[in-house]
């Protein structure tokens, strides 16, 4: 996935990954991951990880305020990601339903 959203109810904490190369940033660094759709938009501080197994980048935020973030993905038009210099577009289709279904499921605020 390109995004990747957890709700840990138990722990009361939600955690949201952006994966994929992040130009301009080393491992640690703190960044801003950027959520806009149609007029919505979520700003989240958070950091460049790599996955020691895969070697993959990723942005991770944790303690994510989830109602910001859903209000963006239940948005209409295509969902933009912005990482430090790097921007990604993602399509609408499914976005919304999913973003219902999850805010559902999970309990933390």
């Amino acid at each position: 996935p390109v995004l990747l959203l957890s709700c840990f109810n138990e722990m009361d904490v939600a955690v949201l990954e952006i994966f994929g190369t992040i130009e301009g940033t080393r491992p640690g660094q703190k960044l801003t991951i950027d959520l806009s759709a149609g007029s919505a938009l979520s700003s989240i501080e958070g950091t460049t990880e790599i996955d020691d197994k895969t070697g993959t980048m990723f942005a991770e935020a944790s303690s994510v305020e989830i109602a910001p973030v859903l209000g963006v993905l239940k948005s209409s038009g295509p969902l933009t990601v912005k990482t430090a210099s790097t921007t990604r577009s993602l399509p609408e289709v499914g976005r919304a339903e999913a973003a219902e279904k999850f805010s559902k499921d999970c309990q933390v605020s």
